[in-house]
């Protein structure tokens, strides 16, 4: 019998999950494994426990489509085939290598963390839960990955995928970003990897979760879980699992300045703590609103104490547009040329051929190929 509680209401009381788990532990696994043995899943990182390895792809597949990671992958480790390499690596190199997947923090704290391991522990990653929680970068995820994949400790990698699979499989309907959902999804996984090889064990349950019961279009009528999965027996499955609507997206309109001085380009490193910190961007002015011509003129003469005989404004009316997690961004540029050297706001000059060699926000990236660097 199903109960409202705290969990949601079509999860199973204790008493009921632990009798329920107790006999679904065999039929679980064992319908788990005979997947896992006929999936023939072709994966673009080397077969290995090397902990770099392994925490480097795990922190590439955070927000990343397998597909996507899998160049970025073979790239760094091509460059950077060590954590001493990477350690030793400049950070402006790193975002370079990194220009194009997104989320530039996690390229950060992969250079910050790979230094600590090498000057902390002489290039050898801890082999404790807690030691690897404490590396900036590294969550819950990521530390469990490495843990079952590197060292054959028990602990359950929870991805999107393992949530969802668990969600469903249990019929749990409370919203899973809420942490006592997490723990309790997290305390069935453990019950199912009992006597399992953690590696094995992970890596099905997140296939699984990937290939069979996907967000959209789950293959229920060819999973081996059917039977006894309560979202697919009570109907319920493309209601699971819950998740909070996310907020409205912040717009921002940022006005980029091309400005081209003395056949060099004026470009500038983002060093606040906001989106693409690290990479680099012509001279912005951003705005709440889309800025007339007039108004970016006067702004110039304004904030880049430009005088109006010293410049010619044009704009290039092709808008590009940046979807993140939480804002959009809209991208225009302004082309000035300009009659005098540019030194203002900690800008460098770079010529044609110089420009490439950067790590640009992706609006940048695509701008640069579309007009200058063809």
């Amino acid at each position: 019998m199903l109960h409202r509680n705290k969990y949601g209401k079509f999860l199973l009381n204790k008493k009921e999950i632990f009798i329920f788990v107790g006999f679904m532990k065999t039929h679980f696994r064992k319908n788990i494994d005979s997947w896992r043995r006929d999936y023939n899943r072709e994966y673009f990182w080397i077969s290995t426990q090397d902990p770099y390895y392994i925490w480097l792809r795990e922190t590439m597949l955070q927000q990343t489509r397998v597909n996507q990671a899998a160049a970025y992958f073979n790239s760094f480790i091509k460059s950077y085939p060590t954590v001493h390499d990477l350690a030793a690596a400049d950070e402006d190199d790193i975002m370079k290598l990194w220009q194009g997947l997104g989320y530039y923090s996690r390229a950060r704290n992969l250079h910050t963390t790979a230094k600590h391991i090498v000057e902390e522990f002489n290039g050898i990653f801890p082999q404790d839960y807690d030691s690897l929680l404490a590396l900036k970068g590294i969550g819950d995820y990521t530390a469990s990955a490495i843990m079952s994949f590197s060292f054959g400790k028990p602990y359950v990698t929870m991805d999107g995928n393992v949530i969802r699979l668990f969600a469903r499989y249990f019929g749990i309907n409370g919203d899973v970003s809420r942490k006592a959902v997490k723990d309790e999804i997290l305390r069935l996984a453990n019950e199912m990897m009992h006597s399992f090889d953690p590696s094995v064990f992970n890596q099905a349950i997140m296939d699984f979760g990937a290939e069979i019961c996907k967000w959209r279009s789950p293959e229920c009528g060819n999973c081996p879980l059917n039977e006894k999965c309560i979202a697919f027996n009570k109907g319920i499955v493309d209601q699971l699992p819950v998740k909070k609507k996310k907020a409205l997206k912040r717009k921002r309109y940022f006005n980029f300045l091309v400005i081209r001085s003395n056949d060099k380009f004026v470009i500038e490193k983002r060093s606040d703590n906001d989106i693409w910190k690290g990479l680099f961007q012509f001279p912005l002015i951003e705005s709440n609103k889309v800025l007339a011509y007039e108004e970016i003129k006067s702004k110039l003469t304004e904030e880049l104490k430009l005088k109006e005989t010293d410049i010619k404004v044009n704009e290039e009316h092709q808008e590009y547009k940046q979807v993140l997690s939480h804002q959009m961004i809209y991208a225009r540029y302004w082309t000035i040329e300009s009659y005098k050297d540019y030194k203002s706001r900690n800008c460098i000059s770079v010529d044609k051929l110089t420009l490439s060699l950067y790590a640009y926000p992706k609006v940048i990236d695509c701008y640069l190929k579309d007009n200058i660097l063809i």
